[in-house]
């Protein structure tokens, strides 16, 4: 039998300089990258299909107006300047 003596710990998974919040605001989805600058953002149904897509927004900040609003599972990719990309799900 061996001891090793460590430490438990556990690591930080999402570091808040690449924290995204995503969320539905009065029929407009939101989007806030907190520190970063937002390259593309597509939006995409339960089945696949691209619904939504805009290119070089580099802002930190962006909302998406006048989608029309079915009750249904969206999932949105946000892609950041520093290369990093994120998929979350929100029902809209």
């Amino acid at each position: 039998m061996c001891f090793i003596s460590k430490k438990l710990k556990t690591d930080n998974f999402e570091t808040e300089t690449n924290r995204i919040f995503i969320f539905v605001n009065k029929k407009n989805i939101k989007i806030d990258a907190v520190k970063n600058s937002i390259k593309n953002i597509s939006v995409f149904d339960i089945l696949g299909r691209q619904i939504y897509q805009k290119n070089e927004i580099r802002s930190s900040k962006f909302s998406i107006e006048n989608l029309p609003s079915q009750n249904q599972i969206l999932l949105i990719k946000v892609t950041l300047d520093d290369g990093s990309i994120t998929t979350q799900k929100i029902i809209f």
